[in-house]
This record gives structure tokens, sequence and C-alpha cells, in this order.
């Protein structure tokens, strides 16, 4: 699904389907890569999600950037809180739990 951010506020993510309710004109069949340039709105690319450990780091996706022409969305990888941290261990464990019950009798 391609996203959009609208060029006269700086707001993203806008879908196609927003974007027809500024401009109804636009017929639905035209989708994706048929989907018509419109004016106040840029298509944007995303870089790779950078690889990351997942149990003591986050990876944030910043806001679209202008890069050489073309709207951009980054990734900035932190350290996780140890508030993360501990969210991401009861799912762990709610999650073992859930499976553990589902292959008991």
């Amino acid at each position: 699904m391609s996203t959009y951010i609208k060029l006269s506020d700086l707001s993203y993510p806008w879908h196609e389907g927003d974007i027809r309710i500024d401009h109804p004109e636009i017929p639905e069949e035209l989708t994706g890569n048929n989907f018509p340039s419109v004016s106040d709105y840029a298509a944007v690319e995303y870089d790779a999600v950078p690889e990351f450990d997942y149990e003591n780091q986050r990876c944030d996706q910043q806001a679209p950037t202008l890069r050489n022409g073309v709207w951009v969305v980054s990734w900035k990888v932190r350290s996780a809180t140890q508030v993360e941290k501990d969210e991401l261990q009861q799912a762990i464990l709610a999650q073992q739990e859930r499976l553990t019950g589902m292959t008991q009798p």
C-alpha cells in the first residue's frame, strides 16, 4: 500500500482513500502504481529497517524527510527502556502460557 505526505502541512501518513476524500474525481480503479500524481501530495518511500537486538533495542520510525527530491522514512535504533524490556518479557510469558494451554487437554 502506498503512503503519501501532504506537502501543505507535512502531515503523514496519507493513503489513497484519504486523498480521494479531497479529490473524489480520482477513479476507484486507479490504485498503486496507477494512482495519479496529485498536487499537494507526494509518495513516500521507506528505508530498509536496520537489524537490531529485539530484547535490548527498539527501532523507531522517523518522520519523512526530503532526500534528493524524494520523501523517505528512515529508522532510528535506540536502547530499550526498562519498561519496554519488562513489557516484552510479559508478552513473551503470556504467549508461552497461551501456547502451553492450547496443547493441554
